[in-house]
């Protein structure tokens, strides 16, 4: 009686020990199952981004230098506010665009032999001729410099323009840096005074700059 006790025992170890054994599988199994899963969606990610690079480039009209994004210069929010890519040949100058399949990143500031520097359109220190594509009106678009958020304003936009909010936002080709029609943002807030000639407009950029990874530089309009 107390063999047959102690071989069932031993017996519900055995079983126990297996079924840990097997538990352990299939959660190792299950997490590599998920990483693969994760690894393919990011490759598919990956690869409709690169779609929409070339198919943007087949159909701009320009005439483009495709860079990696090699540094970015964060703030304190860990909001990127410089990047710099790795494209410095005789071919890129300073003020050349800045693209990517969703707009405008902004403008080559400093060249080097292999790499030049990036002002973002949300540098203060940027300054771009745009116009609301709705109805042409124009103004001058400037970056807010908030290390907090990506953010432009326009300024000279005349009051007695109709904008708004939701309005999109693209370069007019009047500064002859940027040529037209490329994408900058949307309105995303508006303020007229009750004084003054001009209204206030914040535009929300198209380009997540966080994301950058890959670019063209605009070396001449085709």
């Amino acid at each position: 009686m107390v063999a047959r006790v102690v071989y069932d025992l031993w017996g519900s170890y055995i079983y126990l020990v297996d079924v840990k054994e097997e538990n352990e599988f299939l959660k190792m199994e299950n997490q590599r199952l998920r990483k693969a899963s994760q690894n393919a969606l990011q490759l598919q990610i990956e690869n409709a981004q690169l779609r929409s690079m070339l198919d943007f480039k087949e159909s701009s009209g320009f005439k483009m230098i495709a860079a990696q994004v090699i540094g970015k210069n964060t703030s304190s929010y860990f909001r990127v506010m410089r990047i710099t890519v790795a494209a410095g040949s005789s071919s890129i100058k300073p003020g050349m665009a800045v693209v990517t399949s969703e707009g405008l990143v902004g403008q080559i500031d400093e060249v080097w032999e292999r790499y030049s520097d990036v002002l973002l359109a949300v540098d203060p220190k940027s300054s771009i001729d745009i116009y609301i594509k709705r109805n042409k009106s124009r103004g001058i678009l400037k970056g807010t410099g908030d290390s907090s958020r990506y953010q432009c304003k326009i300024e000279y936009l005349l009051k007695s323009d109709e904008v708004k909010v939701g309005d999109l936002v693209v370069t007019s080709g009047m500064d002859r840096r940027f040529p037209e029609g490329i994408e900058v943002g949307r309105i995303s807030k508006l303020r007229k005074r009750d004084f003054g000639l001009f209204q206030e407009a914040w535009v929300q950029p198209s380009v997540d700059f966080s994301r950058v990874k890959d670019v063209f530089v605009i070396v001449k309009q085709e």
